[in-house]
């Protein structure tokens, strides 16, 4: 088993040979987006790689916008019809303020907008669904999603450092979506 972790990268150029089938129809990649400025993109192929990007982001001063191109970019490496996305759905959070709240689902919009240009099917699921799912009877905060991901691909690159939360919950939503 050959497990890769990659740095954001604007040319994605390698070919994936297996298929995953999904709702009778089949894919040769899975993609799980953990939505959020501090999200990630994860691309599952059948071939036993992972592929984890931090959320592409482009700083503006002090802030960070969402590279909406370079979100673009990986998704149009692939053919549209060999891919399946899915998206943790995008919901409130009662600690998170409303500028961080709108940023959230301003994040989720485009990247909704951007599939449904592209013609790409999604499906959202909920946090709790893929969590019960990938993660039973451990702990649903972030450290856990660093070590449910070593335990089901111990080849992986993803460490242990809190940051790497948003590429671990992407390639379990991933995962999720092969089931």
């Amino acid at each position: 088993m050959i497990l890769y972790y990659l740095k954001y990268s604007t040319s994605l150029n390698f070919q994936i040979e297996m298929e995953v089938e999904v709702n009778n129809k089949k894919y040769n990649i899975v993609i799980g987006i953990d939505i959020g400025f501090s999200g990630a993109i994860a691309i599952l192929p059948r071939n036993d790689a992972i592929y984890a990007y931090d959320m592409p982001l482009i700083k503006t001063g002090k802030k960070s916008e969402l590279n909406v191109k370079a979100i673009k970019d990986i998704f149009c490496a692939y053919n549209k019809d060999s891919i399946e996305v899915y998206i943790e759905r995008a919901q409130a959070m009662p600690q998170q303020g409303c500028v961080s709240m709108f940023r959230y689902g301003k994040c989720a919009g485009i990247i909704e907008g951007i599939l449904i240009g592209l013609g790409i099917p999604y499906t959202l699921v909920t946090p709790q669904a893929w969590k019960k799912a990938m993660m039973p009877g451990m702990d649903k905060e972030k450290g856990s999603s660093i070590l449910r991901v070593n335990q089901l691909f111990p080849y992986s690159e993803i460490g242990g450092r809190k940051k790497d939360h948003g590429k671990a919950d992407a390639v379990l939503i991933a995962a999720f979506g092969r089931i």
